[in-house]
């Protein structure tokens, strides 16, 4: 491995795992690798990866070139194992990647992966542009291989990845991956209103049986470390990944007091009055 070229592969193995059903090389003449895989109903199996070969095998593709340095690819193979349904590269300019694959009950496939190019190819999209360096996209395959039905960005102004995709029973596609946009793309990733998790300092008047969230000038919005000056009980102190933030109006709106990055270990600055 790390020699080139090297192909991804599919294996099928029997029920026992004594013996292969079929297994066969999947690639072209640079670098090649599978890393997703589902497998509808019928046994037709889906995987996507990323591919540097210009002669990666396509079969009724979508695109027909390979765009970047390396591509994402969606191939299906047919139950056998014997041929290729359809087979495409999936991406733009520069370096895109697949993570995973899954497949709905008309054979539509959702991919999940990283993208890397302002040409990766919107269709239908939530968010049709980049947003940071890199950005997770979603992209739905029709089941014949024929269309894109559906592929977006998703991310903030950082570097953000779909790690994994997976179906629910309504047919909903739920994506787990890893942001940075909430740490250095000034909280830029797209969360939705009563998310579980939206970060920040949240501020309760009555013992504690609700609470208001408050962040208007926060540059980071993960709080790793709170003060309230004893003698000015409007003066609050905040440590976050950017520094120390300072309120004057008990969290209402905040200021940066101390520039600075976390520590190494993610810890905020110390924050103590004299």
């Amino acid at each position: 491995y790390g020699l080139l070229p090297f192909d991804a592969f599919v294996a099928k193995l029997n029920p026992n795992g004594s013996g292969l059903i079929y297994s066969t090389y999947l690639g072209g003449d640079s670098y090649d690798e599978g890393i997703g895989m589902a497998v509808d109903a019928a046994g037709s199996v889906y995987v996507t990866g990323f591919t540097g070969s210009t002669n990666f095998p396509a079969v009724n593709p979508l695109q027909t070139n390979i765009a970047g340095g390396y591509d994402p690819f969606v191939t299906k193979l047919n139950p056998a194992g014997t041929s290729l349904v359809y087979s495409t590269w999936l991406g733009g300019t520069n370096g895109d990647q697949g993570s995973s694959i899954a497949v709905d009950a008309l054979g539509r496939a959702f991919i999940t992966g990283v993208a890397g190019s302002t040409t990766f190819p919107p269709t239908n999209a939530i968010q049709p542009w980049l947003g940071g360096g890199s950005d997770a996209f979603v992209a739905v395959v029709a089941s014949n291989g024929a269309g894109l039905l559906r592929s977006t960005f998703l991310g903030g102004a950082s570097s953000d990845f779909g790690c994994r995709v997976v179906l629910d029973g309504a047919g909903n596609a739920l994506v787990i991956g890893t942001e940075a946009s909430s740490w250095i793309g000034n909280n830029s990733f797209p969360i939705t209103p009563g998310n579980l998790y939206p970060s920040g300092v949240f501020a309760s008047a009555n013992g504690g049986s609700s609470w208001n969230r408050r962040f208007t000038g926060l540059a980071h919005p993960e709080i790793l470390s709170l003060l309230v000056d004893p003698v000015s009980t409007n003066r609050v102190y905040a440590g976050t990944g950017h520094g120390i933030a300072r309120s004057s109006d008990s969290g209402v709106t905040w200021e940066t007091a101390v520039g600075c990055l976390s520590a190494a270990d993610g810890s905020a600055p110390m924050i103590a009055l004299g």
